[in-house]
């Protein structure tokens, strides 16, 4: 379930940055969503190169909401 839900907020997040218009911003927002929640499920798992990858794209996420959202 957490797989699923973390696929279905990075694809929100992605689409919304890819409109480029007043709500875009809040892709980051989903995105960082999708990452937290990836990255709980990886480590459930194990997996550790998806920890890592998503672990870098939780930082890049918080570096988009600190630049376009706060």
């Amino acid at each position: 379930m957490l797989k699923w839900f973390g696929s279905i907020t990075g694809i929100f997040g992605a689409l919304l940055l890819s409109l480029n218009n007043e709500l875009s911003m809040y892709g980051y927002v989903f995105m960082l969503l999708s990452s937290i929640t990836l990255t709980i499920s990886f480590f459930n798992d194990r997996i550790i190169s998806m920890i890592l990858q998503q672990g870098i794209f939780l930082i890049i996420n918080f570096i988009g909401i600190t630049q376009w959202v706060l």
